[in-house]
């Protein structure tokens, strides 16, 4: 039986920079939080927690100290962009939204590393024709049921106030004679990354871009079946499009603060035109802009870090 008041005090230290985070846990949340501190650290850095965090632990008051060895495979990876930026080298770089894998690529490495882009400025590909064949395409999409209990354990967290904005996403199984290389070339969209026989990815959204020391973002998030009558005025007058837009345009703004002043919103709900397999819809963005703090200016590595993982993701 859980006694409601008991509780832990939680302190991290990170030795080098002379970091310090407090928190007092109550209840399961304290073990929960041990139980995914030593999770997180075997999954990031590959070694056992044992190796690199000693800690204390005193029953009375479930006293809490830990020493990370913080950083040793991403920090380097983020500092590496640091130094290529820094000096204007080109590289492509690839984090997933975990930020627990930094892949850095120069331009003359991507194409013996199977790595095909198609970015507004800059493709690598070469020309290659797909054979015309009657494509298949079936998906297995989480079952109803599946969903909804995901959904309602969201609402109870949003009620809760663990959190106000949650991007759901499932993993959806699909069936194709296409490779991957074709759904890639076949594939219309601003951003396309082919990742040799892994992957493939396409978006429309633009994450952050960098001009002279200005930083912006492009956040879209609202969308609407374009063959609709008044599909714009529909979309910008509907509660739970407006409400989302409202909160992710938020959400970025106080992002972008981390690494830049001066921080304004250029464009407010502009529509933009996308189309799919299956229907063309219609999409609402807006920008944000900022001038990089002089302690980030030039330094890639130290912007994504910041900025990950990103509020708003579309793709």
């Amino acid at each position: 039986m859980e006694n409601k008041n008991w509780y832990g005090n939680v302190r991290l230290q990170y030795p080098k920079d002379s970091f310090k985070i407090d928190w007092r846990l109550k209840g399961s949340e304290f073990f929960e939080f041990i139980h995914f501190i030593f999770a997180k650290i075997e999954f990031l850095f590959s070694v056992k927690w044992a190796d690199c965090v000693s800690f204390h632990l005193k029953f009375a008051n479930f006293g809490l100290k830990f020493y990370f060895c913080l950083m040793q495979k991403i920090q380097k990876s983020f500092e590496e962009m640091d130094r290529l930026s820094e000096k204007k080298i080109p590289f492509f770089f690839i984090i997933d939204f975990m930020i627990e894998n930094i892949l850095i690529f120069r331009p003359e490495e991507l194409e013996k590393n199977g790595i095909s882009l198609s970015f507004p400025s800059f493709i690598n590909h070469k020309k290659f024709d797909v054979a015309q064949k009657e494509i298949e395409w079936k998906s297995f999409p989480q079952s109803k049921d599946d969903y909804q209990k995901g959904f309602e354990h969201i609402q109870k967290n949003l009620k809760e106030g663990n959190s106000y904005l949650m991007n759901y996403t499932c993993k959806t199984e699909i069936k194709t004679n296409l490779t991957l290389e074709e759904i890639y070339y076949l594939s219309v969209a601003k951003y396309k990354v082919l990742f040799g026989e892994q992957w493939t990815f396409f978006s429309p959204e633009t994450f952050v871009e960098i001009i002279e020391n200005r930083i912006f973002t492009h956040p879209m998030k609202g969308t609407i079946d374009a063959s609709k009558p008044n599909a714009e005025q529909l979309m910008k007058q509907d509660k739970k499009e407006k409400a989302e837009h409202y909160t992710v345009v938020d959400l970025l703004r106080n992002d972008l603060s981390m690494v830049a002043d001066e921080v304004r919103l250029d464009e407010f709900q502009r529509i933009d035109f996308i189309k799919t397999r299956h229907k063309n819809l219609l999409a609402m963005s807006s920008e944000i802009s900022g001038v990089l703090k002089p302690e980030f200016q030039n330094k890639i590595g130290s912007i994504m870090k910041s900025l990950l993982p990103a509020g708003s993701i579309l793709g």
